[in-house]
């Protein structure tokens, strides 16, 4: 792809105060950035990190949604294919600048929409940079995106809900140590979300919550918080109107068991001591781990 001509133009304009302005500037560098498929050339114009930034900015401070929108569409089309090195450079502003917007109460970003693509793009940076960041065992961009996803999981918007329990799965398997520091508040928010009406946000939150115990093992407080936040959860869960939930609910107790939690006394307080439960979720009722 070729170089933008007058980019520093460019990135002036997206600094207007006429909205119209900045909405005709975004568009024009969406269509200069926008390849056809099956492109070769595809990230060669990407490495611009002042671009990245200005529109990460632009993401976080632009009053007009327009312009968000099309800033986070332009940001999704300069990380496509780029090479992880690069993409953990440029996560360095986009990520901090993504959780501003989805990860405090109340949210900043007040369209349902644009904050589950946010969740998306943060998601998208974490597999793309995997193999950077999965020998670290500390990093500024997993550890901020960790904590925003606390208040990501309070969203009433059901997508947005399943898409920060997704990304909390994906963090669990990619920086297992950047949950250790909120675990207990992520327990809280994803407990909750078992009640929730739609049998796929409950899916989603179950197995967030059985990768979150895992990678959680080393915190001494893993046992009480199990039993005093995450057990009284379960009750429910157990005889669930949804076959898929009760399956892996079963497969969840014998996770739980292989990673040293009290499973026998858990599955007992779980189904309140009723032998048909298990059976009801048409699994064995001997128990397997999952991982």
């Amino acid at each position: 792809m070729p170089e933008i001509p007058d980019l520093q133009h460019y990135l002036g304009d997206l600094e207007s105060k006429d909205k119209a302005s900045r909405i005709r500037t975004l568009s024009l560098l969406k269509d200069k950035l926008t390849l056809a498929p099956g492109s070769s050339d595809v990230g060669d114009h990407s490495m611009n990190y002042n671009l990245i930034d200005a529109l990460a900015n632009r993401l976080v401070n632009d009053p007009a949604e327009r312009c968000r929108e099309l800033s986070l569409t332009i940001i999704a089309e300069c990380l496509r294919d780029m090479d992880p090195a690069k993409i953990v450079r440029s996560a360095r502003c986009i990520v901090p600048a993504a959780a501003e917007r989805f990860g405090s109460q109340p949210f900043r970003e007040p369209v349902e929409e644009l904050r589950l693509k946010l969740i998306e793009t943060c998601t998208k940076i974490l597999h793309q940079a995997a193999s950077e960041l999965s020998y670290e065992r500390s990093h500024p961009i997993t550890d901020i995106l960790a904590f925003s996803l606390v208040s990501a999981l309070t969203d009433r918007f059901p997508e947005g809900k399943r898409a920060a329990a997704t990304a909390i799965s994906n963090l669990c398997r990619i920086a297992p140590w950047s949950i250790n520091l909120h675990f207990v508040a992520l327990m809280i928010e994803l407990s909750t979300n078992l009640s929730h009406q739609h049998a796929k946000t409950r899916l989603l939150t179950l197995d967030a919550i059985v990768d979150v115990t895992c990678v959680s093992t080393i915190c001494n407080a893993l046992p009480h918080v199990f039993r005093q936040i995450v057990l009284p959860k379960l009750g429910r869960i157990c005889m669930d109107r949804s076959k898929k939930v009760r399956v892996c609910f079963a497969r969840s107790l014998g996770v739980w068991l292989v990673r040293g939690l009290d499973c026998i006394t858990v599955a007992e307080e779980a189904i309140g001591k009723s032998p048909g439960a298990l059976v009801n979720a048409g699994v064995s009722t001997k128990l397997a781990p999952a991982y």
